[in-house]
């Protein structure tokens, strides 16, 4: 089995060197190159930590883990998703992989992406922030270690 790594990561395909995508040549990798393990530190226990609204509304948002690689050499990452009312709480846990510093991603969402950062969780709880803005806009962020 080979692996594509360029353009389409983590695309499996069953035969050939290269491959043409949207005019791109892409060079296959055979298995032995690829790692087959987190890019991150994996802890052999759990770690648990709590992402907290202070935002007077609606937040939603993403708590996602580094990449890594899965057995069947895809490039793969945790991801968990949150729906925190005002002044609401949830837990979350992970073994990792973690960014360096023993970080996760937070991302915050409307329809698309407003704020994202890594951030220690061995600091409290991952905190949001917020206001309403004279226009009604609203501006959010999470205090990230």
């Amino acid at each position: 089995m080979t692996v594509l790594k360029r353009f389409f990561p983590g695309l499996v395909c069953a035969a050939g060197a290269m491959m043409l995508f949207s005019g791109g040549a892409v060079v296959a990798q055979t298995q032995e190159n690829v790692r087959p393990e987190a890019y991150g530190e994996v802890l052999p226990q759990q770690v648990c930590f709590e992402v907290v609204n202070r935002a007077p509304y609606l937040v939603f948002g993403t708590i996602f883990t580094e990449m890594f690689m899965r057995p069947d050499g895809i490039e793969a990452r945790h991801r968990s998703v949150f729906r925190l009312k005002e002044n609401e709480s949830e837990p979350f846990c992970t073994t990792g992989p973690f960014f360096e510093g023993r970080r996760i991603g937070v991302q915050l969402r409307t329809l698309v992406p407003v704020f994202e950062c890594k951030t220690r969780i061995d600091q409290g709880p991952i905190v949001i922030e917020g206001r309403v803005k004279a226009d009604g806009s609203t501006e959010s962020r999470v205090v990230c270690y």
